[in-house]
């Protein structure tokens, strides 16, 4: 038997957050209407077609022209088109349905398949050997020279016309720089020099990485792991003071040679290329990484780079005698909302989901974590129902949507769902007053609190889209606001003129704005008679206003 969802089930969360934003930036366009079958435009990259049909609240099709649908993704444009709908025909958002078999709404692990968890790169050290390695040329073991035969593949690679590499040759001019550093490397290995051996194979690395085919069809992992393997050699030829010397290097986020190997692969090497000493040591590289990251990070993004370390630094921990249990390193960083996120995140992937109902509870108090931990709602809540937890989830929902101002629309009613009607006639003002999320004018239209949209609009300069709206409830602050704006946007030295036309066009469409209008204009042109483009364009507006509107004109 076929089975119904809400229709937000069918899309990813992100693909749904940002078809609100085109929602409510108005980029849905020329709507029409054919029986059950909607048709739009919606503006994104390009100008997309959109259709969906509705029947008794159901989505029965849609499509749309853009490259992510047609790739077999449901795209952002078919939301805001939907959301358009929605408003168009008055039909709530958690009351329209799609249809979905083999799908239940609550089915976690359908739910847990479909949606898009952080993902770390990691690399597992191969440990190639290099035995018997024979080239067509004689490696050099001067670093200045290596430079210089990377610098001539290149030149000879290069289109001088255009002054750049085609990309089918990119590859070539890789692999033939790669191998003459590995073939320096190898060479100068055997002369036992370690630490000349690797700062070869580092300048190596540097030229080849800022040739201008490294790029080329994401060829530069394929060569960094390729330079993760001779490192791991050279190390394996180390004594234990150039390990040290190598270890301090591979952990030294700030140097300058960070930028050339990903901290993938310095994690692999520390972790493996070792065996098992210098225990010690490798924590404290891997403890500075991740407090570089974490503590010194600007922004969220560079944060989210001390997770792999700190994955690291807890393998590194396990293998010490007495080492820590797994979980206590992650609760010395706690104070950090991407690792509360990551944790969030294994517990939702793991088979102790019920651990969320502790873990929420004990961080619910930091704000950053729970606005990012928002967009696993829709796994969170299956967790809660399907343990009959229904009136935390609420809690937890009253906390999102009032202490925290985040959230959605269709989470506001779900929490509208449980509340008694006593409480919310008495708390209904309250309430909305407080949150702030997107599509919260929704909310204030079905409500009829047409001030707070006025105040709303108002704030996002958005009023043009809910004139209509607003007409019959707010007619003189309208008219008030479109003369403010009409003031400050004509007021000298003042430039742009359409801005200014556009605020009379609006005034006009609100019973009594005309009279406004003509009063402004007249105003205008005594006060500034010497800007003669827009008060020709002034004149036009009043000459025909003059003409086709009934004025009682003093």
């Amino acid at each position: 038997m076929e089975q119904f969802v809400m229709w937000k089930d069918a899309f990813d969360y992100f693909v749904c957050k940002r078809g609100r934003a085109y929602f409510n930036n108005g980029y849905v366009d020329a709507i029409e209407k054919q029986d059950t079958l909607y048709h739009a435009r919606v503006y994104g990259t390009k100008v997309y077609n959109t259709m969906i049909e509705v029947s008794n609240n159901e989505i029965v099709q849609m499509k749309c022209s853009c490259p992510h649908f047609q790739s077999g993704n449901n795209c952002k444009h078919l939301v805001a088109v939907i959301l358009e709908v929605c408003e168009k025909e008055d039909i709530l958002e958690n009351q329209l349905y799609i249809r979905a078999s083999k799908k239940k709404e609550h089915d976690y692990l359908d739910r847990l398949k479909s949606f898009s968890f952080q993902t770390f790169d990691a690399y597992q050290l191969k440990k190639l050997a290099f035995d018997n390695q024979t080239y067509d040329f004689e490696p050099t073991t001067d670093f200045q020279e290596l430079l210089n035969r990377i610098e001539d593949i290149s030149d000879g690679y290069t289109d001088y016309y255009d002054d750049y590499i085609d990309d089918q040759d990119s590859e070539v001019v890789i692999d033939l720089a790669y191998e003459e550093i590995e073939a320096s490397v190898l060479q100068t290995l055997k002369s036992k020099d370690i630490l000349k051996t690797y700062e070869i194979l580092w300048e190596g690395l540097r030229a080849i990485c800022i040739l201008d085919t490294i790029d080329s069809n994401n060829y530069k992992k394929t060569i960094q792991a390729k330079i993760c393997e001779l490192i791991y050699v050279v190390i394996k030829e180390a004594n234990d003071i150039e390990k040290k010397v190598i270890l301090k290097s591979l952990g030294n986020i700030e140097g300058s040679n960070h930028i050339f190997l990903d901290d993938t692969y310095r994690i692999s090497l520390i972790l493996d290329a070792f065996d098992n000493i210098l225990l010690e040591e490798r924590e404290s590289v891997i403890r500075n990484a991740v407090d570089v990251y974490l503590k010194q990070g600007m922004s969220q993004h560079y944060q989210d780079n001390g997770i792999p370390w700190l994955i690291a630094l807890n393998q590194i921990i396990k293998r010490k005698p007495n080492g820590t249990k797994n979980n206590d390193i992650f609760e010395l960083y706690s104070d950090f909302e991407c690792v509360l996120v990551y944790q969030l995140e294994q517990i939702l992937q793991s088979d102790k989901k019920t651990d969320v109902f502790a873990f929420i509870d004990k961080n619910k108090s930091k704000p950053q974590f729970m606005s990012m931990a928002v967009k696993y709602n829709d796994l969170i809540k299956s967790i809660y129902l399907d343990n009959r937890k229904e009136h935390d989830y609420y809690e937890l929902l009253r906390c999102w949507l009032v202490d925290y101002n985040i959230g959605d629309y269709t989470m506001y009613h779900v929490f509208l769902k449980q509340v008694s009607p006593l409480w919310w006639k008495t708390n209904k003002r309250k309430f909305i007053e407080k949150l702030d999320f997107d599509g919260i004018a929704r909310v204030y239209k079905q409500e009829g609190y047409h001030d707070l949209l006025f105040a709303y609009a108002k704030k996002i300069d958005q009023m043009d889209q809910y004139v209509e709206i607003l007409v019959p409830y707010c007619t003189n602050d309208l008219i008030t606001y479109y003369e403010e704006r009409f003031i400050e946007l004509s007021t000298p030295p003042a430039k742009i003129h359409n801005p200014i036309i556009h605020a009379l066009e609006m005034l006009r469409k609100i019973p009594g704005g005309t009279q406004k209008v003509y009063q402004l204009i007249v105003a205008y042109l005594e006060m500034y008679p010497g800007r003669k483009i827009l008060n020709a364009k002034l004149r036009e507006i009043k000459e025909d206003i003059e003409i086709h509107d009934e004025l009682v004109l003093e």
